[in-house]
């Protein structure tokens, strides 16, 4: 039985970015879903965002750090991520490892922006919220960004990164 891969669904071809673009890593799905099984997510569109939607981003408001919209600071999302990634715990406790889009705010892996409460930039990155609470609910995870994507195939197959 192949092991189970999360991947954000951008990465995976899907056009589900608030732009209403993709980020398809044309050269690395196929390799990996010849080895693994893949399953693709994006927890922005779970939740109920649409397709092409308004931007959003981290804002650090007094101790929490929540998602917002990114030119108003309104429309709080930040719970409905977090469930999101307590459900796919939950619904996937067998997951193995999981590709994320970079600095996403709901799926980027340490080099999300933080921003204060008007929105400007802290100097400070972080994980984006829904990826936070994935790696706290799965500890074993194994995380990569898309810019890590190529090690991790080359550490999976043994071969040493070009």
């Amino acid at each position: 039985m192949k092991k189970i891969i999360g991947v954000s669904s951008c990465l995976a071809g899907y056009f589900v970015r608030y732009d209403g673009k993709t980020e398809y890593q044309s050269e690395l799905i196929p390799l990996l879903r010849e080895k693994y099984t893949v399953l693709t997510f994006c927890p922005e569109v779970a939740i109920g965002m649409p397709v092409p939607r308004q931007a959003i981003h981290v804002r650090k408001k007094g101790g929490n750090i929540c998602v917002v919209n990114k030119k108003t600071g309104y429309g709080d999302c930040t719970e409905a991520l977090q469930d999101y990634a307590k459900l796919i715990a939950k619904r996937y406790p067998s997951l193995y490892a999981y590709v994320f889009k970079q600095y996403s705010p709901s799926c980027g892996v340490g080099k999300t922006k933080i921003h204060d409460e008007r929105g400007e930039f802290l100097g400070k990155y972080d994980d984006g919220v829904f990826a936070a609470k994935l790696k706290q609910a799965l500890p074993d995870l194994l995380v990569y960004s898309e810019e890590e994507f190529s090690t991790f195939m080359c550490e999976q197959t043994h071969k040493t990164p070009s």
